[in-house]
């Protein structure tokens, strides 16, 4: 399947889409998945996102992702894939006139859980064999990894927005061509990947508690001790493991989660700053100001009127 095609059916399909301006985030027919567009004119733009479990396929352009010190591009030949909810600073890195165009699909766990049941099912033993194959080449990256776009790969994709385009095909086989697009993942090298963020007992899947839970509390007051409680380890165990998947202390990491709350706040609700301070965990106004200014370079009044004229 040539890539020209595919990225023109998406791109027909974004067009097709509603929306109130005319780049940005469409939310497709098919729960879960997204499409975006941003013109060339914002090339060489840093953002600060928090990136829930999704895969991010581009068919035009590419972002250059950092994670603490890690670095990683992922573009018309690679995709983005993560299984837990990572901080993120994003550069888009587009060549002379060229657009980014891409798509999100949400992951969810029980969702994936399932196809991996429905798969040991039917190939037990082809799914053990390959497994142990992709096991050591992906447990250095549990959580958060780069991956080449196959052809094959391309094949389903192009299925899945073919599906997409039409309201009937998505309603009766967008679900369907969703899943064959994992299954096939997970054939070509994403098993091992998928395997640790659904094993309960494994190490990942305890950190990654950890992060829900904190994405669900952040207002509330929380300290390293109760995380750790929360997760049944030690205070230095769970730093251990935050350091190793996020770059981060687990109380760096909070106030990540509270600031991006906070940013959606001010661009989207009418609330004075000292509510949303409020609302986001933050006792004082002045603190919460000055944290939201030294992370997003800007202060939450000049965002809000930034958002205004957008």
């Amino acid at each position: 399947m040539k890539h020209q095609n595919t990225t023109q059916l998406a791109r027909t399909l974004y067009e097709q889409l509603p929306s109130l301006t005319q780049h940005g985030i469409k939310p497709s027919g098919l729960k879960g998945v997204s499409l975006f567009f941003q013109p060339h004119a914002f090339n060489h733009t840093k953002e600060s996102t928090i990136y829930n479990p999704r895969m991010v396929i581009l068919f035009s352009g590419a972002k250059i992702g950092e994670l603490g010190l890690r670095q990683f591009r992922y573009d018309a030949h690679h995709f983005l894939v993560l299984t837990s909810h990572y901080p993120l600073q994003c550069t888009t890195v587009c060549q002379n006139d060229e657009d980014l165009l891409g798509m999100t699909i949400e992951l969810d766990r029980e969702m994936v859980a399932q196809l991996i049941h429905d798969v040991r099912a039917c190939e037990p033993h082809s799914y053990n064999q390959t497994t142990n194959q992709t096991d050591d080449q992906t447990h250095q990256n549990e959580g958060l990894a780069c991956y080449r776009m196959s052809e094959t790969l391309r094949e389903r994709l192009h299925g899945l927005l073919s599906a997409m385009a039409n309201p009937m095909t998505c309603t009766l086989f967008g679900q369907a061509q969703l899943r064959w697009f994992l299954y096939e993942f997970m054939s070509s090298s994403g098993q091992g990947f998928f395997e640790s963020w659904i094993q309960s007992n494994s190490q990942f899947q305890q950190f990654h508690r950890v992060v829900e839970h904190i994405n669900e509390t952040f207002a509330e007051k929380i300290s390293v001790a109760d995380l750790a409680h929360h997760a049944a380890m030690s205070e230095t165990k769970l730093n251990r493991l935050f350091k190793k998947y996020m770059a981060d202390t687990p109380l760096q990491y909070l106030k990540k989660v509270r600031l991006h709350q906070a940013r959606a706040f001010v661009v989207q609700k009418n609330m004075s700053i000292g509510l949303i301070a409020q609302k986001v965990g933050y006792e004082s106004q002045s603190q919460f100001c000055r944290e939201f200014k030294r992370y997003f370079s800007k202060s939450p009044t000049e965002m809000a009127r930034a958002a205004l004229h957008d």
